[in-house]
């Protein structure tokens, strides 16, 4: 992962607005699978109730699975939004795409997670929310022109 090189230009306030929003992104993602460990008796109750016909043992794996496949789930986003922030600066074009999509990604899979578990109901919005906001921000006239290549310009 080489984003050495960056721009001479400067960036531009939603460039640099949508950097603090990703990394306030990035440390939802690092948050969520913590809160999930720190919660287990509740989502074991959430996974019991859904599941009525679960054995004890059933349910147990059920919980170990759902807290390794969202630590792992979200330490691939909190990654991503880690090497968004470090690269957005050298303004170029591949990675304000990635930015734009992974935030839409983001919301869509956020609606996975508000039908699967109630725990982050409060949250989800607010984060959907921030989301929406880094993609307008990435998508305003000064943002653009700063990820337009140099030939271009």
């Amino acid at each position: 992962m080489t984003v050495a090189h960056t721009t001479t230009r400067p960036m531009p306030n939603p460039v640099r607005v949508s950097r603090l929003l990703l990394a306030l992104v990035g440390l939802s993602h690092l948050v969520v699978p913590l809160v999930m460990v720190a919660r287990r008796t509740t989502l074991h109750a959430q996974i019991a109730a859904q599941h009525p016909t679960f054995g004890p043992e059933e349910v147990d794996r059920s919980v170990s699975t759902a807290l390794a496949s969202a630590a792992a789930f979200h330490a691939v986003l909190l990654a991503l939004c880690v090497y968004l922030v470090v690269a957005l600066p050298a303004g170029r074009p591949r990675v304000r795409r990635l930015a734009l999509l992974s935030q839409g990604l983001g919301i869509l899979f956020s609606i996975v997670s508000w039908s699967a578990n109630e725990m982050f109901h409060a949250v989800i919005p607010v984060i959907d929310a921030v989301q929406v906001v880094i993609i307008v921000l990435l998508l305003l006239p000064a943002a653009r022109a700063f990820f337009t290549p140099a030939a271009a310009r």
